[in-house]
């Protein structure tokens, strides 16, 4: 009995290993399987219902794929050490990828969330007005008493008579 093992690490397509020719698609139940034939295909060829075309463009994977379903474009790929070492560094890489862009995402909201607030206090008898950015009014007084650490009296003014527009 062959297998068909689906390889999740290149996302939405529908690529799997086999260990033969499949005598089904897993994905649509189709019979059309045929043998995958790389480069630019003779009339004859483009005819032909047993093969595959994959095109001009080679796949990024170390081999190309064996056979391919002609109904829902699924690829099989010869289940090798070598295709299996591949499709582990291709998840580590993936997972390595999606990590950095959740923390990119959680930088972007936070920097949408970021409001203006003007805060005020006393250094050495002298009052100090800024405008810093931040997420809460207590965190806009803590990052002023990072800015001036003898400062005493710190508040955040609020902008009761401003406009709203």
């Amino acid at each position: 009995m062959a297998y068909a093992e689906k390889i999740e690490s290149f996302g939405d397509t529908n690529w799997y290993l086999v260990d033969r020719k499949p005598y089904r698609c897993p994905s649509c139940n189709s019979r059309n399987i045929g043998k995958a034939i790389l480069g630019y295909p003779s009339e004859e060829d483009f005819m032909d219902e047993s093969l595959y075309i994959i095109g001009c463009i080679p796949d990024p994977t170390p081999t190309q794929c064996k056979f391919g379903c002609n109904d829902c474009d699924s690829k099989f790929w010869k289940d090798t050490a070598r295709m299996r070492t591949h499709v582990k560094e291709m998840q580590k890489w993936r997972e390595q990828k999606w990590s950095s862009l959740t923390n990119i995402l959680r930088w972007i909201k936070k920097l949408f969330l970021l409001k203006n607030y003007l805060v005020s206090g006393l250094v050495e008898e002298y009052r100090i007005k800024t405008n810093i950015f931040a997420l809460s009014p207590n965190s806009a007084v803590k990052v002023f008493q990072q800015k001036y650490p003898e400062a005493k009296d710190v508040y955040v003014i609020q902008n009761l008579f401003k406009r709203k527009s």
